[in-house]
């Protein structure tokens, strides 16, 4: 009997787990549906010259320091973070993966990329006043949570200082949060999974243009020598 007690006991809190998880994965869904304000179709008046789309922007401590990280460790790196913006209006936080390196230099001389990892997924506007307004979906690596916490949307801005320099608003405190601009050619298009959802885009035809590259892309991608690996 004890054990009957404790089983339907087990069973009551599981659903109402069950029941919790899907009103936060109904609302997360909802919520970023609802506060987005970019679309793909919306931001096709491109950069105008106000950033520049061949090369990523890197924090200057890894430019100036790339030995350095956060948690003291003074060591050649064999990763590099940076931000990559595309003509399209799509804006990709990176992680470049290859082969050890001392510094950071241009075109990333010296370093062959190997994996390339896509963080987030996220859309872009440049504004007349040089600020970038940037909307970027994230979602927890964590495999438990990701049922609880979907793509989330996440809101940023930067300031443009100059095409080589822009400075974001909402930084990790542990980097300086000025991104300088390195010219360099990454093996990679705009094309994301989530990319396809449909709330993404208020022209339908564009939207499916985008998911016949997108097929295209995704057979391109797995043949390649660089592995190309995203946040799902």
């Amino acid at each position: 009997m004890v054990f009957h007690n404790k089983y339907n006991t087990f069973l009551l809190y599981a659903a109402i787990c069950l029941l919790t998880s899907s009103c936060v994965y109904l609302e997360r869904i909802q919520d970023r549906k609802e506060k987005s304000q970019l679309r793909f179709d919306d931001c096709l008046e491109k950069t105008d010259g106000i950033i520049r789309t061949d090369g990523v922007y890197i924090d200057e401590y890894y430019v100036k320091y790339p030995k350095w990280n956060p948690w003291g460790v003074f060591e050649p790196i064999d990763n590099i973070s940076c931000v990559k913006f595309f003509e399209d209006g799509t804006f990709f936080n990176l992680g470049l993966h290859g082969n050890v390196i001392d510094s950071i230099r241009p075109w990333l001389e010296g370093f062959d990329i190997e994996r390339i990892q896509i963080r987030d997924l996220g859309l872009y506007s440049c504004s007349k006043n040089n600020v970038i307004r940037v909307e970027s979906y994230w979602q927890n690596d964590i495999l438990l949570f990701r049922h609880l916490f979907p793509y989330q949307l996440y809101v940023d801005s930067f300031l443009v200082y100059n095409d080589s320099v822009i400075i974001e608003k909402r930084h990790n405190p542990v980097l300086s949060g000025t991104l300088v601009f390195i010219p360099c050619s990454i093996p990679i298009t705009s094309h994301h999974p989530f990319k396809s959802k449909r709330f993404l885009w208020n022209d339908k035809k564009a939207r499916k243009q985008y998911l016949r590259e997108w097929k295209k892309i995704k057979k391109e991608r797995k043949k390649s020598k660089n592995k190309y690996v995203y946040r799902e």
